[in-house]
């Protein structure tokens, strides 16, 4: 039974101050006006946010405050929050203490289309365990307005909501994590016949592949399955519909990496229209896209077309829809990416309409490529797609344009008496066909410090001892997995030196076997140099307790300066026809190569790299625009975004009733900003780069 929205909870300190407001506007002339809309404190801490076009013909921004347990309304097309029956507070829908999860529903015609509903609103409560049904503003007669309408149980602790709509049933999907980690999750599927839950149903459960635990659940666009995101397992989980109704889990794709976050649309994968689902690292900064199925084509029914590194861990995100009934009335096409874009780019083709907007934990909303049918001039061959970040700068990693890495005096520190010995740089750009697995990008302002025979990093001061009467060093780790080999030199040095021994002792590496490192010792037959001499091993190491291992890399650079880049360098000789392995050192979007022309260097000496990502990346930084401080100093914490196409006042209008459609971004966040102290809303367009035209709501 539909119930109306009751007007807002006050407690005695806000009702006085409402008094005195009244009485002073009492005494003012102005009394019988009507007051102003809300402009400020309408939200709190905002947890998620959805975009309506309702059929009213406005388009609204449906916020929810768990803290304040109730629902906001901001009306986009008008530009204010909806206000409530007390016209001083804004409307306000009640819902639980943990109301954090918003979503609307796909409905298929009876023609096949789907598209976004107008009427409902679904908002999963974690803590209640319930979804509410909520109505949104509807033509129809005897609907209440931003009312609940409906309320659905759900399993303990559920963690997102979707929705289908198949002609008079309503589908809701609840993704349900399991009691532990090892029995994995559940997708909970509840109906609603005409609106209204079926009386005695229980929720139809699907379970999930063991050890997964779902984070977040999105529909089909086109209304054909939920896609389910693993914040344990690296995969995506398709619970498909049949023809009879009913659903089942058909697929599991591998992409890599636990995923956190979804978002589904329709956009032009290079050889026509398909619906994609995004999914967001769980754990690392990146993006994936996996396309579902679309009929017609002879093709795998779900694929992972690729993913792309991303400059910060992504929190939300939303996906462009290219449908032509998506896109305002009178528009040539959909949005194409993005605004800012230099004209050489945009020659390059690097504008693009199958795209997504992600909010990273930064505060800095990014925008990346779903499609990319060519890198600058490399065409990819047909079925290969390439998922990066929209950028808009044609170069590749490389040295910072002033730099040149074989001339510039500051960045070769020669031992001494090898200043003639420089060895000669080169990086060639390599191309990222996406995940698994997903090239990083290559960090601003990065360097690397080449040293020739230098310690290995994961080899610095390992403890250990030295076995009594042979010249084997047991460490306290696994000395191989740390990439230690035979030929390398170790540096034995005890923590306690003892009379008359040197504080270190140097001698070549025999084997290694795990944590076992046998060296070579004086007239052990192998002749290997350096060696110890038996009075070293007896005399000053095995009687000296902690003894602390390091390891030289013979005949190798060794690299520092990136922490997933490999430490071990080989030198290409001038004049070797064939690159041998190990001679390149893969980096985040190139490969790095050393040769020595002029000889093998001294050891210790050391190369300085700069390099440069050549990344400019098209987006919003909202911080850097007055409007808050950067996240962790009062920033904004994303919490939703949404993408649609809704009506807006036509600014370009005499008629202030005169309104246009439009294609709108919605961003929500749950920190406030450093001006106001209130948590806002962002709306701007879709595709949008320039902060001075985003509108702020609080």
């Amino acid at each position: 039974m539909n119930r109306r929205v009751p007007s807002p909870r006050t407690r005695a300190g806000q009702l006085a101050v409402v008094t005195l407001g009244l009485s002073a506007v009492a005494a003012d002339c102005q009394q019988c006006q009507p007051p102003p809309p809300p402009s400020r404190g309408n939200l709190d801490r905002v947890a998620d946010v959805v975009l309506v076009d309702a059929l009213d013909g406005h388009g609204y921004a449906i916020a929810a405050n768990p803290e304040l347990e109730h629902l906001r309304v901001l009306d986009l097309t008008d530009g204010r929050f909806v206000v409530g029956p007390n016209r001083f507070f804004p409307l306000s829908v009640p819902t639980g203490p943990s109301t954090r999860q918003l979503a609307t529903a796909v409905v298929v015609e009876d023609d096949g289309v789907a598209h976004a509903e107008p009427r409902r609103v679904f908002a999963l409560d974690t803590a209640l365990n319930v979804v509410q049904v909520v109505n949104v503003v509807d033509d129809d007669a005897g609907v209440v307005p931003f009312s609940v309408a409906a309320l659905l149980p759900t399993g303990r602790a559920p963690v997102d909501v979707a929705a289908l709509v198949h002609g008079d049933v309503t589908t809701v999907a609840v993704a349900v994590p399991g009691a532990t980690d090892a029995d994995g999750g559940q997708l909970e599927l509840s109906t609603l016949l005409a609106g209204a839950p079926v009386d005695g149903d229980a929720p139809v459960v699907i379970p999930l592949p063991a050890g997964s635990h779902p984070t977040a659940v999105v529909a089909d666009p086109l209304g054909r399955a939920f896609v389910v995101a693993d914040g344990l397992l690296p995969q995506l989980h398709v619970v498909e519909r049949a023809d009879n109704g009913g659903f089942a889990l058909v697929r599991s794709l591998d992409l890599g990496a636990p995923t956190s976050a979804l978002s589904a649309g329709v956009v032009d994968i290079g050889d026509g229209l398909a619906p994609v689902v995004v999914a967001l690292g769980a754990n690392r900064p990146a993006i994936f896209v996996a396309r579902l199925f679309r009929p017609g084509f002879r093709e795998d029914r779900y694929a992972v077309l690729g993913g792309a590194a991303l400059p910060a861990l992504g929190l939300t995100a939303a996906v462009a829809d290219a449908r032509p009934g998506e896109q305002p009335a009178g528009s040539t096409g959909p949005t194409v990416c993005c605004r800012g874009l230099s004209a050489d780019r945009v020659a390059a083709g690097e504008a693009t309409a199958a795209f997504a907007a992600v909010h990273q934990a930064d505060g800095a909303l990014v925008y990346v490529q779903l499609a990319a049918a060519r890198v600058d001039d490399l065409v990819l061959p047909p079925g290969r797609w390439v998922v990066r970040l929209v950028d808009d700068d044609a170069a590749g990693p490389q040295a910072p344009d002033d730099v040149d890495l074989n001339a510039d005096p500051d960045l070769w520190v020669p031992a001494e008496g090898g200043e003639a010995l420089r060895p000669v740089v080169a990086l060639a750009t390599v191309d990222n066909f996406g995940s698994p697995p997903v090239v990083a990008l290559l960090p601003a302002g990065a360097a690397l410090t080449l040293t020739w025979e230098g310690d290995l990093p994961g080899l610095t001061s390992l403890r250990g001892a030295v076995a009594a009467g042979s010249g084997t060093f047991n460490a306290l780790v696994d000395v191989g997995a740390r990439d230690g080999r035979a030929g390398d030199v170790a540096r034995l040095a005890p923590s306690a030196p003892l009379s008359g021994c040197d504080d270190s002792h140097r001698a070549r590496i025999l084997a290694v076997d795990g944590a076992t490192v046998a060296v070579a010792v004086e007239g052990d037959g192998t002749g290997a140099e350096p060696a110890l001499s038996a009075v070293v091993v007896t005399s000053c190491l095995q009687g000296a307790g902690d003894v602390r291992l390091s390891v030289e890399a013979q005949g190798a650079f060794v690299v520092t300066g990136l922490a997933d880049v490999a430490a071990r360098l080989l030198p290409v000789d001038e004049g070797e026809p064939d690159v041998a392995a190990g001679t390149a050192l893969p980096l985040p979007g190139a490969q790095l190569t050393v040769t020595t022309p002029a000889g093998r260097p001294r050891p210790g000496s050391a190369l300085r790299v700069p390099l440069d990502p050549h990344v400019t990346t098209l987006g919003l930084d909202l911080s850097a625009a007055g409007i808050a401080g950067g996240f962790g100093q009062a920033g904004l914490l994303p919490t939703g975004l949404a993408i649609g196409t809704i009506a807006i006042s036509d600014a370009s209008s005499d008629d202030t009733d005169a309104v246009i459609d439009a294609r709108r971004m919605v961003l929500s966040t749950a920190s406030t900003d450093t001006s106001s102290g209130l948590p806002l809303l962002f709306t701007g367009d879709e595709a949008e780069t320039s902060t001075g035209r985003i509108e702020t709501f609080r």
